[in-house]
């Protein structure tokens, strides 16, 4: 992930504190913002990420505003993509005749994983934050400064175009079937490591910090929930009141 946090040779083995926070809409609210999705010809699973970019954006804003991030190090951050993962419903491409007759019975996973690949993470310029910095609320910039409604639909629907891609590719189910399985053994490989750890407190080589997140390594921004029900339909013109 690239929120700025602590790493080591052991994170990889050890159990995180998971740490919740969840925030409901009312009926009115949801109704809403699907209504608005769909006037722009998105959906919400689509407009998400993006939605989780903009989230992830403004608690880096607030850890730079605050000194808690160097200036070498924002200026790294500001210039990757951000990818982002998570998991998708096979079940609506399965086999129809076999679905109908019986298949929708049999216990079965039907879950692989998407992967999306957006442009840098919005931003505002040091000018920007010297001269807005006092007038800030939450000690972050708003939505409004860091992305316009148009480029947050623009990049909504370049999501929506991804997604297709990925949907309409003729080996799908080829490539979810040869990829679950090599996670496999790193699991297997992690649990006997966390064991070990429990019962020791330690692996055979000492635990070392690592030092930088600045690498080339593949970081995932965030990670987001299913994509729901999504139509691979080109993007719909957005709606223009007269």
């Amino acid at each position: 992930m690239s929120i700025p946090r602590k790493v080591t040779t052991y994170t990889l083995y050890r159990v995180p504190q998971p740490k919740r926070l969840a925030t409901t809409f009312t009926e009115r609210e949801s109704a809403l913002i699907i209504a608005n999705c769909r006037k722009q010809g998105i959906t919400f699973g689509v407009a998400f990420p993006i939605l989780g970019q903009m989230g992830s954006s403004r608690l880096l804003h607030r850890r730079y505003i605050r000194g808690e991030i160097e200036k070498g190090e924002w200026e790294w951050r500001r210039i990757q993509p951000c990818n982002t993962r998570g998991p998708v419903n096979y079940r609506p491409y399965l086999d129809k005749d076999w679905y109908t007759n019986g298949g929708s019975e049999v216990v079965a996973l039907g879950i692989n994983y998407f992967f999306h690949t957006h442009p840098f993470m919005p931003t505002v310029s040091d000018e920007w934050i010297a001269h807005n910095r006092h007038a800030l609320e939450d000690g972050t910039p708003p939505f409004s400064a860091l992305l316009s409604h148009g480029r947050f639909v623009l990049r909504s629907n370049t999501i929506k175009r991804q997604f297709k891609k990925f949907l309409t590719h003729p080996l799908l189910f080829e490539i979810a079937c040869a990829r679950l399985p090599m996670g496999q053994p790193f699991r297997k490989q992690a649990g006997r490591f966390w064991t070990r750890i429990c019962e020791s407190g330690g692996l055979d080589e000492p635990e070392k910090p690592v030092p930088s997140v600045l690498t080339d390594d593949l970081i995932y921004h965030n990670g987001g929930s299913t994509m729901g029900n999504v139509s691979t339909a080109e993007p719909l013109a957005p709606h223009r009141s007269s």
